[in-house]
């Protein structure tokens, strides 16, 4: 689940060589299309997210340009995958901006 301007988005998310890529559609007519290059990113961290009135969720928070949110609507087996997701893209992130 990716989220552009705080619009949640399911999709597919993928780890290139030198960039991150999310694809999801909000509608059918509405794609969603994020490309954020490594040597754009800023930091990688997880912070919790307010998920209705009293929840809040994990989720993996992208900085770069513009700020793009990562989770999965707190299933936490699937939280743990997209931890360990991101802890590879981390790897790529610091070996490509050095």
């Amino acid at each position: 689940m990716g989220s552009t301007y705080g619009v949640p988005v399911q999709g597919i998310l993928v780890s290139t060589n030198s960039r991150l890529l999310f694809y999801g559609e909000v509608i059918k007519s509405m794609p969603v299309f994020v490309d954020i290059k490594y040597t754009d990113i800023n930091r990688i961290e997880e912070k919790k997210m307010n998920y209705g009135l009293l929840k809040s969720i994990p989720a993996i928070i992208v900085s770069h340009k513009e700020t793009e949110t990562f989770t999965t609507q707190g299933n936490p087996d699937e939280f743990s995958k997209l931890k360990s997701f991101f802890e590879l893209v981390k790897k790529k992130v610091a070996s490509q901006q050095n």
